[in-house]
């Protein structure tokens, strides 16, 4: 079954709809299938020196609780070259929608005093 035959049975659409009119709803683009990109103009970058590169994400957690403190989410910092990873707990305040700037700046501190 095709893409197209796909998508006329999950939304129960009758074949008597012309294609052209599917093909402009958003929906059909779902079941699309994407052009492949070609390799030159991919994002190519290579890094071998240790520190030179960094990678940073937030992460989120289940609450999880440690001792009297909540933690929601966790900075993770890691070294494109080696693959060295550090992270650090963001502590849940009531009422909070997320971390800070100023939560993430704390944790990177931390993180890069310990030198990862």
């Amino acid at each position: 079954m095709d893409n197209t035959e796909k998508y006329y049975k999950s939304f129960g659409l009758d074949r008597s709809i012309p294609r052209s009119f599917l093909k402009k709803q958003e929906l059909n683009k779902l079941f699309a299938i994407p052009k492949k990109e070609p390799t030159k103009l991919a994002a190519h970058f290579y890094n071998f020196e240790e520190d030179n590169t960094h990678q940073a994400d937030i992460l989120f957690l289940p609450h999880d609780k440690i001792g009297k403190k909540v933690y929601a989410y966790a900075l993770i910092i890691v070294d494109m070259a080696t693959g060295d990873t550090d992270g650090e707990p963001l502590e849940f305040q009531e009422g909070w929608n997320g971390p800070t700037s100023s939560d993430v700046s704390g944790a990177i501190v931390k993180i890069y005093e310990r030198k990862i």
